[in-house]
């Protein structure tokens, strides 16, 4: 029997063809995994110098470990999870990190046995909200886009702060359905804080999921054009109904700092926000009422001082530190882009108020308060701040 050659590790069998061709295999899937894990590590020291995405309006908020880079994601080189290669096999993770929210809703994916990463058990990354497209079934007017409670920069006028006890528009309706009222649908934001503090102090404390509620009259008017401007006609439909109204979260230091701490963050609309938002429906039942071409519509509500009937400072709210929460209760106001999505705007530089200061209207008190006028000018006034409301038929 002939004895095979001999080297330092023993005995050795000469390599078949196929034996060597295994062996080149490995040389070849070992060099393309060095080249892999390189180009990798670039990329990694060039995203981790990249300045975090943003919207707007939003504190960018970072989950350990993730790199926010133009609005995506960057993938984080596979020795950052802790994860060895397999053995033998150049390692290629099977899901590298999904772009995401510049939030970096992604945490740090576990390491699967083979090596791979599964994708992470995160939610859904959201949808951008549609601030500049509105209306539906039935819709005669609305000046509200269809994600209204997740768009950016939602102004409001707050009764109690400017005197107010009635306000609304004069709409255009488009022809829907029999065109009998069917509902009002109006965008408030609530101020108050139910513990202690105030928005505007930075000191808000409430106590989760807390409320109170409040009756607040809808009201539908014709519209009387037999004068010079237009004003309040017959009283066509009336409402008065009590809701239940959130109080605005505490101040979130954690999110919320700088120039808006505060503030607490809205995740619905990614930005820290010093108010809640809540759409209210004012319904009206047993009242077929049809509705000609024009209408005004509002709402009216008393507070501490002002309204039709002041509720007064004897109340145990109003001695409390947070005070009342009707009186940090507003009414959304804004010009959304493309706006109004049905119906029209009678007069968009105007809106309908009743304010006993002087200086909340935009003559300055020349044409009067203390009653429903329309409040306009030639230019401005409320052109960029339009009330919030949907008039629906049915």
């Amino acid at each position: 029997m002939t004895e095979q050659p001999r080297n330092r590790t023993g005995w050795r069998r000469p390599l078949s063809r196929q034996g060597w061709s295994l062996v080149l295999s490995a040389i070849v899937a070992l060099a393309l995994s060095l080249a892999f894990s390189s180009a990798q590590a670039a990329g990694s020291t060039r995203a981790s110098g990249a300045t975090a995405g943003q919207v707007p309006g939003a504190t960018a908020r970072q989950v350990p470990g993730v790199v926010a880079q133009g609005g995506s994601l960057a993938v984080t080189p596979d020795s950052e999870y802790g994860c060895p290669p397999w053995l033998g096999f150049p390692y290629v993770p099977c899901h590298p990190k999904p772009p995401c929210h510049h939030d970096g809703c992604h945490p740090k994916p576990p390491c699967h046995h083979d090596g791979c990463h599964p994708r992470p058990p995160c939610h859904q990354c959201p949808t951008p909200p549609v601030c500049n497209a509105g209306g539906g079934p039935n819709v005669a007017y609305t000046a509200m886009p269809t994600d209204v409670l997740r768009c950016p920069n939602l102004p409001s006028l707050g009764f109690e702060a400017t005197g107010t006890s009635e306000f609304g528009d004069e709409v255009g309706l488009a022809a829907t359905g029999s065109g009998t009222l069917s509902s009002l649908r109006v965008m408030f934001a609530s101020y108050g804080c139910s513990q202690s503090g105030h928005w505007n102090t930075r000191d808000c404390v409430t106590t989760p999921g807390a409320t109170f509620t409040h009756p607040i009259t809808a009201n539908v008017y014709a519209v009387d054009n037999t004068g010079p401007t237009p004003r309040p006609g017959a009283l066509l439909a009336t409402t008065t109904q009590t809701f239940t109204i959130s109080y605005r979260p505490s101040a979130d230091p954690a999110n919320c700092a700088g120039p808006d701490a505060g503030m607490w963050f809205n995740p619905a609309v990614g930005a820290c926000e010093s108010k809640i938002r809540q759409l209210l429906t004012f319904t009206f039942p047993g009242t077929a009422t049809p509705l000609p071409s024009q209408v005004i519509w509002t709402v009216a509500f008393n507070t501490t001082h002002y309204g039709y009937s002041p509720i007064g400072v004897n109340t145990d709210c109003f001695r409390s530190n947070p005070g009342c929460g009707y009186d940090s209760l507003n009414v959304g106001t804004r010009t959304f882009p493309n706006a109004p999505y049905a119906g029209t705007d009678v007069d968009p530089n105007g809106a309908f108020l009743n304010s006993a200061i002087p200086s909340s209207y935009c003559d300055g008190g020349a044409g009067g308060t203390g009653t429903l006028r329309l409040d306009t000018a030639p230019t401005d006034c409320w052109a960029d701040y339009k009330p919030l409301g949907e008039i629906r038929t049915a």
